[in-house]
């Protein structure tokens, strides 16, 4: 985990001191990312101009699945959102300091980081957006990012479950879309 924190800010050409090594029980790699992201993502830090030139609503889609986020990006598209598709923790990490957005999807599944580190994330940048988290795992297992992210003050939604059923993913846009009104 502490490798994933050093990629993050190489990634992002960020250099920090390491004042202090604890480790307890694995919190020292938590710790560590979490002062690295106070410092690197301020509240503020991006650019709030988060609609495109063309006034279109933003949209940022997190997932690794190329053929869900093809799908998402498409029919957010046909609904009037500008999209930007992120395939891992360091590029949503680096394109929400870059700008902020309007509109969320989460999948929860990001390789070797899980989308409950984005919830994390997005509460540190202290993020307004509408969240819709989409996943392929039951409405159990679910439940519980939904209710990490509620309790970080997020703006969740309710969840999309996979395979993406098109009705479904269209209305959830478009309820999101007009909670970020």
């Amino acid at each position: 985990m502490i490798g994933s924190y050093f990629a993050l800010t190489e990634s992002l050409s960020i250099r920090f001191n390491l004042c202090s090594i604890a480790i307890k029980n694995d919190a020292l790699a938590i710790q560590l990312g979490l002062n690295s992201l106070n410092q690197v993502f301020k509240p503020g830090g991006a650019t709030s101009a988060n609609k495109s030139g063309d006034g279109l609503s933003s949209l940022l889609i997190i997932e690794d699945a190329l053929i869900h986020s093809t799908i998402i990006s498409r029919v957010g598209e046909r609904m009037g959102f500008s999209t930007t598709t992120a395939r891992s923790y360091a590029e949503a990490a680096m394109f929400l300091q870059e700008r902020v957005f309007d509109c969320i999807t989460l999948g929860l599944g990001l390789g070797r980081h899980a989308g409950v580190e984005v919830l994390h994330l997005l509460s540190v940048i202290e993020s307004k957006a509408p969240i819709l988290i989409i996943s392929g795992s039951e409405h159990v297992v679910c439940e519980e990012p939904v209710n990490i992210g509620k309790s970080l003050g997020l703006n969740i939604c309710e969840p999309v479950r996979k395979p993406l059923d098109l009705k479904i993913l269209h209305a959830s846009l478009a309820k999101m879309k007009n909670r970020s009104l």
